[in-house]
């Protein structure tokens, strides 16, 4: 094998910057490409930091290693990406330049799949290097056929990034929008299989226990479930529910139904959880995965004879960063309560720290994202702000000042790489039960007997524990490595989070970054400091800021929780020298503002 580093591109920053140290990591990353031997059930987990370049080198590893052996019995690569445009533009760079007659690499996608290589299948063994999307190797989990014509003579299987493999949600609405599709002759046959379901739903509902979390199994006649799923089968192959979003509503109760109806499932927030046990990480022979937040995500530790998490380090150094946590309880819930007053001090906060050449990230909730930019409008002209797309056809990042994007949807690209700012306005929590269907995704595990209570929305159960929190931290950590993606970082990174000892985490994961002094939201302060103040101190303060020249005694009694009048307010020294001072006249039923 050649030394790494030849294999280092010209002018690159990062090998300019940190020389060795940087050949030595990518040595070793081409070690465990052309070299490594694991069984087909391992994976060696590495976790080199966001931004270091580790798919771009693990396709000029592979190309490399594919021309030196072009005449040998070589190994045979596979490799997953988060997204197909990903593949493409790897298998892209595969071929490009290389001295091997045709194309070395494919990325194989939905439409030349159907237009080419599902009729010519027995001949993707004979390609060197095959990618595919996490889709793709998510469906092939379900299709033993199907995945042994991809695998057929390949040795090495590399996935970029964690797969995130589906749960599987019942809820009513899911079960009355899909009602609405089912042609009417079937509704009882239907509503025959589904009523376990929203039996134990309105039970949930009506004895108030919408915010438990139980373990529960449900059964119904096969027959019947049988038939319920030929005749949904029959819909979508047919193709006779036209609207997109009912199609999908309707494959996500085909695939369903028969994991609701054989797994044990999880109820919380009216809503019914569980996973297929299929979907799990199936390998080759060497079998890698390249995810940055390996160390933190907790799903890696659930299952130590299957992942082998191999720490590589941190080298960038961030020294000329700001890393400022906003001390704040940002979960999408109590987000939701104080939703006016949040957004609003937050596009004031974003503004004001936004110079006149500078790049903004904001990263939220995708439920959020109008929100912010709804309030960012009162400081910004609209042609200034981009707001990740919702539709295929909305448009695509062109050069604006600020961007809006949401969690999940940001993992593997690098379209802010060169941003200066990064605002990440809320956590980036889910569902309390999904950490649950992680660990039993990822342990390979049920839950057994082990407790699910919770202690300040947390698992007191430390396996879940270490799951939910993992799932933030690294959400966490790749959202606020999007920006500055380059040797030297300068950037200004805004965390808003209550949980510093969590921020503490995050932060661990970068290179000599330094926390900057926490800062309370100003709504907050004065949320304080209203509380503080005595019934007196507030009626007195109502009393000018009402614009009122008459004020009933009920009233006040009534806004303020006063039970005697005269004992609270009245005889209060605040109160008695407003009418000293000639500014109020106390009467029997009545306050006069003077």
């Amino acid at each position: 094998m050649l030394e790494s580093n030849i294999i280092i591109q010209k002018n690159d920053a990062l090998h300019n910057v940190y020389s060795d140290t940087y050949t030595k990591k990518i040595q070793y990353l081409e070690k465990i490409i052309t070299t490594y031997e694991t069984e087909s059930d391992i994976f060696n987990v590495l976790d080199f930091e966001a931004g270091f370049g580790k798919s771009r080198y693990s396709d000029l590893i592979i190309k490399r290693y594919i021309e030196e052996n072009a005449f040998a019995n070589h190994r045979k690569f596979l490799v997953v990406k988060r997204f197909n445009s990903e593949a493409e533009k790897s298998a892209a760079t595969i071929n490009e330049l290389n001295w091997i007659s045709g194309n070395v690499a494919v990325a194989i996608t939905a439409e030349n799949w159907k237009s080419h290589w599902k009729l010519n299948a027995n001949r993707l063994k004979d390609v060197p290097v095959l990618f595919i999307s996490h889709q793709r190797y998510i469906d092939l989990c379900l299709d033993d056929k199907m995945r042994k014509i991809f695998t057929e003579g390949r040795h090495t299987l590399i996935v970029d990034e964690k797969v995130n493999f589906p749960i599987y949600t019942y809820s009513d609405r899911l079960y009355s929008v899909v009602r609405e599709v089912i042609p009417f002759r079937y509704r009882t046959l239907y509503d025959d299989v589904c009523c376990c379901f929203q039996s134990y739903l309105a039970n949930k509902e009506e004895k108030q226990e919408t915010n438990t979390i139980d373990r529960v199994r449900f059964k119904v006649d096969k027959t019947k479930l049988d038939d319920l799923l030929k005749i949904i089968n029959e819909l979508l192959v047919k193709k006779e529910v036209k609207g997109s979003q009912q199609r999908e509503l309707l494959k996500q109760m085909y695939y369903g139904l028969p994991v609701w109806l054989s797994q044990m499932c999880i109820y919380n927030s009216r809503k019914i959880v569980t996973n297929n046990p299929k979907h799990q990480h199936w390998g080759l022979n060497n079998n890698i995965i390249l995810d940055a937040t390996a160390s933190l995500d907790g799903v890696y530790y659930m299952n130590n004879d299957k992942y082998r998490l191999i720490k590589q380090g941190r080298m960038i150094d961030h020294n000329k960063s700001t890393f400022t946590p906003i001390i704040y309880n940002s979960s999408k819930s109590n987000v939701l309560k104080d939703k006016e007053v949040f957004f609003e001090e937050m596009a004031k906060k974003i503004n004001a720290s936004h110079n006149i050449n500078d790049k903004t990230l904001i990263v939220t909730h995708k439920d959020y994202a109008m929100e912010i930019k709804e309030k960012l409008l009162k400081y910004v002209d609209g042609s200034l702000i981009w707001n990740d797309k919702f539709n295929d056809n909305d448009p695509d990042y062109n050069n604006e000042k600020f961007a809006i994007a949401w969690y999940g949807n940001l993992i593997g690209k690098n379209t802010f790489n060169k941003f200066d700012n990064v605002w990440l306005l809320t956590k980036p929590n889910i569902p309390i039960s999904n950490y649950l269907v992680h660990y039993m995704q990822y342990s390979q595990k049920s839950l057994g007997n082990k407790s699910l209570a919770l202690e300040k929305g947390k698992f007191k159960n430390p396996l879940f524990n270490l799951v939910q929190k993992g799932y933030i931290a690294s959400e966490t950590y790749q959202s606020l490595k999007r920006i500055q993606r380059v040797a030297e970082p300068k950037g200004r990174f805004y965390i808003v989070n209550n949980d510093i000892d969590l921020v503490r985490s995050v932060i661990g994961q970068i290179n000599d970054a330094i926390l900057e002094e926490p800062i309370e939201l100003d709504f907050i302060k004065e949320r304080k400091q209203t509380k503080n103040k005595s019934k007196c101190d507030k009626v007195c303060e109502y009393i000018f800021s009402c614009n009122k020249k008459e004020i009933a005694k009920s009233d006040l009694k009534r806004s303020f929780d006063i039970k005697n009048f005269t004992h609270e307010i009245a005889k209060k020294q605040r109160f008695s020298r407003l009418e000293e001072e000639g500014k109020i006249k106390v009467l029997t039923r009545k306050i006069l503002v003077l």
